[in-house]
């Protein structure tokens, strides 16, 4: 019976192999394809690479800094790359997909996606703002109702400077900040003078959330993050808090000890359009392509003509404006110093120990990021030092700018 029984099973088996065996064949063929190649950087960009990579490593090691970050993008090509420590006390290292806060240089999303909905018929740079949120107002009413979309991003409003940052910084959130602005003294008429907002500069969060019934941070990852692959790119501090490729702030403590980690906070995260954006040095090189115009599914250069237009002038004795001898100013979400052969969009950040500078030179189609994760002065240093080495590169004829501070 048994021998019967394994005999059954045995027919069962090969009659089953055979049904499978005539199904395979039926099926279509499918060839693999080889991978393409990727697309080799052109030998002058990368010994230009090579050589400003040695420039930021002495950079780092005069700045005794414990880690660093770097981007750039030249025409269509990306660099990224991570230096030094995320954690000086376990020595755990930064690549290119460790985690930075950016500080102010979140402003340049924040002005990105307002040109994405302007293109989008969703809002208007030139709209009142008290006519979206009623519950904003100055001390003047008739200055109040002249307010526009454009005067919060170029801070313009006519407001004292940093009105307010310290309730941005306390975690106030915006709704309780906005009916507070109406008991400060106004130091201009809007459009005449430059001085600095996070408060009314974050005031285009709730007015992105009435355009469009959207958080600030779904509109960053819908618009911008996910369709451009910055996978790493975020507002949101618990998740960067439990990411385990973050870098840490540090803090200079002595001579003898150095830097050393301080505690992470939580600063801007109430406001994150001001000063609340986490990045990678990968996900900045994708963003710097985004902002010379290699990304129009994201933005069109039309859209970033409208964000890099000059607002207001910011002459002053800040280091980036003696960069140039000619006019200074701010557009939105970016500070413009016309060179003497181009035009230079930059940035600078500061928050929580992290120290990040980013610009932009359109013309020539190349962009530059870099962040600390300590505050260090020689971060001033490296967007002359970028622009000086282009130019012995590409440009030995043109004018380069000055390291002297």
């Amino acid at each position: 019976m048994f021998k019967n029984s394994l005999g059954r099973s045995l027919i069962i088996f090969l009659t089953i192999l055979v049904m499978l065996s005539a199904c395979r064949s039926d099926l279509p063929k499918v060839e693999l394809k080889a991978k393409q190649p990727a697309v080799e950087m052109p030998l002058q960009t990368a010994s230009f690479l090579k050589d400003f990579e040695s420039a930021i490593l002495e950079n780092i090691a005069r700045s005794n800094a414990p880690g660093a970050m770097l981007a750039v993008a030249i025409d269509s090509n990306i660099f990224s790359k991570g230096y030094g420590y995320a954690n000086k006390g376990t020595k755990k290292k930064n690549d290119e997909y460790t985690l930075f806060r950016l500080g102010s240089l979140s402003k340049g999303f924040s002005a990105t996606l307002a040109s994405i909905l302007a293109e989008n018929n969703q809002l208007d740079f030139d709209e009142s703002v008290q006519q979206i949120i009623p519950a904003f107002k100055l001390k003047d009413s008739l200055q109040t109702s002249r307010i526009t979309i454009k005067h919060l991003l170029s801070h313009s409003t006519g407001l004292p400077r940093h009105a307010y940052t310290n309730l941005v910084e306390d975690g106030i959130s915006i709704d309780r900040i906005i009916p507070e602005l109406a008991s400060l003294d106004l130091i201009a008429r809007e459009d005449s003078l430059y001085a600095y907002q996070n408060a009314a500069f974050g005031i285009i969060e709730p007015i992105f959330k009435q355009k469009t019934n959207s958080s600030y941070s779904k509109l960053l990852k819908e618009k911008i993050c996910k369709p451009a692959g910055m996978h790493r790119t975020s507002v949101d501090y618990k998740k960067f808090q439990r990411d385990k490729n973050k870098a840490y702030p540090h803090l200079y403590a002595s001579e003898a000890k150095g830097f050393v980690r301080s505690k992470l906070n939580n600063k801007y995260q109430k406001l994150p359009s001001a000063g609340g954006v986490f990045s990678s040095a990968k996900d900045m090189s994708i963003w710097l392509s985004i902002l010379l115009g290699n990304h129009p599914e994201i933005i069109t250069s039309e859209g970033l003509d409208r964000i890099f237009e000059p607002v207001v002038p910011t002459r002053s004795n800040k280091y980036y404006d003696r960069w140039s001898d000619k006019p200074a100013y701010y557009a939105m979400g970016w500070r413009v110093i016309e060179m003497e052969n181009t035009t230079l969009y930059h940035h600078t950040g500061f928050v929580n120990n992290y120290r990040s500078e980013i610009a932009i030179d359109r013309k020539n189609k190349l962009g530059i990021c870099v962040i600390y994760n300590a505050f260090v002065p020689e971060a001033r240093e490296v967007v002359p030092l970028f622009l000086s080495k282009y130019h012995e590169h590409f440009r030995p004829d043109r004018n380069i700018i000055s390291l002297a501070d």
